[in-house]
């Protein structure tokens, strides 16, 4: 996996989006990955930890999906890693 991983939100959030089984608009997308993009610390250092809830509560958010479908958009977010375990 990339350092940053920046350049694969797109592809992720089509990832959430499908396991959600919803579609999403690209003024979304893009306000999803400006979430994104705020949390990464390789584009914006920060000194305290977020916790991966509110940072995807954000996102899911942004989407305009249900709250409840936040699991799932940080699982199919992170679907790639985990297949590298």
């Amino acid at each position: 996996m990339p350092a940053s991983w920046s350049g694969r939100y797109r592809e992720a959030i089509a990832a959430a989006a499908a396991a959600c089984g919803h579609r999403v608009q690209s003024s979304a997308v893009e306000r999803a990955v400006a979430v994104l993009e705020h949390y990464n610390t390789r584009l914006e250092p920060r000194v305290g930890e977020v916790p991966e809830r509110v940072i995807f509560s954000e996102v899911t958010t942004a989407l305009g999906f249900p709250a409840g479908d936040r699991q799932m958009v940080a699982d199919a977010f992170f679907a790639p890693a985990s297949s590298l375990a």
